[in-house]
C-alpha cells in the first residue's frame, strides 16, 4: 500500500517529537527526593485535604468558562459541542470528577492527546521551527480544572502556598 504524502509527513513529525527529549540533560540530585525537599520548605505538617463534592452549578460554571473551540481529542467532542450539552453534563460530571479526586486516579482515556505540530519559527520545511501541541479532550479540561479548584481551595484554607508563588492562586 502507498502511503499518502501527509502520512509520511506525519510519522517523520512523530518520529521527531518522541525523540526530542533524547537530546535534553538533566541534572538531578539523587540525594533530594521531592518529598524531602517539600518537607525542607515547609517543615509543618501538611492537612490532610477534604474533598468537598462538585455542585451542578460549578461544572457548569466550569463548562461556560471553556473556550469554544472546533477541535477535539480522540473522543471527537470540542469544547463547543460540551458546551451546548452542557445541561445534559452537569448531572453526571461531578460524579465522576469526585470519585476521580478522591480515589486519586485521572481516568487512562483521558491521558490520550492528539499532537499537532504548529509553526512557530523559522523555515516551514525545517521540523525544529515547529513545536508540539497536545489536543486534549474537552472532559479532561473540565475534570483538571475540578481539579484545579479543590487543589488550590486547599492550598488557600490550609495556608500553604507563600506569598511568594502569587502565580499558583488562580487556576
Amino acid at each position: 500500500m502507498i502511503k499518502k504524502p501527509y502520512q509520511k509527513c506525519s510519522l517523520i513529525f512523530n518520529n521527531y517529537f518522541l525523540n526530542i527529549t533524547d537530546n535534553l540533560t538533566v541534572q538531578i540530585d539523587n540525594d533530594s527526593s521531592p518529598i524531602l525537599l517539600l518537607e525542607h520548605s515547609y517543615p509543618n505538617a501538611f492537612t490532610r485535604m477534604n474533598v468537598i463534592p462538585l455542585t451542578e452549578g460549578e461544572i457548569q460554571n466550569i463548562i461556560c468558562s471553556l473556550e469554544s473551540k472546533n477541535t477535539s481529542g480522540n473522543d471527537e467532542i470540542s469544547t463547543k459541542i460540551l458546551k451546548l450539552c452542557c445541561s445534559q453534563m452537569r448531572r453526571p460530571f461531578p460524579f465522576i470528577c469526585d470519585k476521580s479526586i478522591m480515589m486519586s486516579v485521572f481516568p487512562d482515556c483521558l491521558h490520550y492527546a492528539f499532537i499537532k505540530p504548529l509553526y512557530k519559527i523559522g523555515e516551514r520545511s525545517s521540523i525544529p521551527s515547529y513545536r508540539a501541541v497536545s489536543l486534549l479532550t474537552a472532559f479532561s479540561e473540565v475534570l483538571e480544572k475540578t481539579m484545579c479548584n479543590r487543589l488550590n481551595q486547599h492550598l488557600q484554607v490550609s495556608n500553604i502556598l507563600v506569598t511568594e508563588q502569587y502565580k499558583l492562586r488562580k487556576c
